[in-house]
């Protein structure tokens, strides 16, 4: 099953990353969920939502979570975000078979790639990195474990050079395939959770043959 959404554009040039989910909200942007179990052994599900929109400069992504068990341990881009509380953003730029892997944790540190497969990768520059700018409600100390329903959200910004192996300077008109992840590859509630189903044995995030459909209005 691939599921497809519109995603519209917003002339949001020089907005602050904490007013987005304002934005979003005047706008009427729609919200959708990342709420798709799909191996049984991982059968927690937080609640988990994300909008998107598109401007001149790049994309726009606001996630919003509810979980039982928070992780912030990663202070570093690059680092293992993924055993943290964080949520991702996989993504086909162009007509061949490479995929973006953008990945969050709640703590607002980003680990960011091109690949073919999971193991055949290229990481983003540090320069790179740093163009993608970052909102999260909890900051960005180390937080360690928190062991109590939270809410959070995090904000990027990704300009069109983050996707640095494509030429990509607009996006009006234009479909992509992506996925959208909520993970937390540690802790007692282990999930893997995404809004387009992935078939596979085992938690794998690296399908993209499962991507659903984007349009950009």
């Amino acid at each position: 099953m691939q599921n497809s959404i519109h995603i519209p554009f917003l002339d949001c040039s020089e907005v602050a990353l904490q007013s987005v989910p304002d934005l979003f909200k005047r706008h009427g942007v729609e919200y959708h969920e990342v709420s798709v179990i799909n191996w049984n052994e991982f059968p927690y599900l937080p609640k988990t939502q994300f909008a998107m929109a598109h401007s001149l400069d790049g994309i726009l992504l606001h996630f919003m979570v509810i979980e039982d068990e928070v992780r912030g341990f990663v202070t570093e881009d690059l680092g293992p975000v993924s055993s943290d509380s964080c949520v991702e953003f996989f993504a086909c730029m162009g007509e061949d078979d490479l995929y973006y892997n953008i990945e969050c944790n709640c703590l607002g540190y980003v680990s960011m790639g091109v690949r073919k497969t999971r193991n055949d990768k290229e990481h983003a520059s540090s320069e790179i990195l740093k163009q993608i700018k970052r909102y999260t409600s909890l900051g960005n100390q180390y937080i360690g474990e928190i062991k109590k329903q939270y809410s959070w959200d995090c904000v990027l910004e990704i300009p069109y050079s983050a996707f640095f192996k494509h030429t990509v300077t607009n996006l009006s008109g234009k479909d992509i395939r992506a996925n959208f992840y909520k993970c937390g590859g540690s802790g007692e509630l282990k999930h893997y959770v995404s809004w387009n189903p992935i078939v596979s044995n085992k938690p794998d995030f690296h399908r993209p043959e499962c991507f659903g459909l984007i349009h950009f209005d």
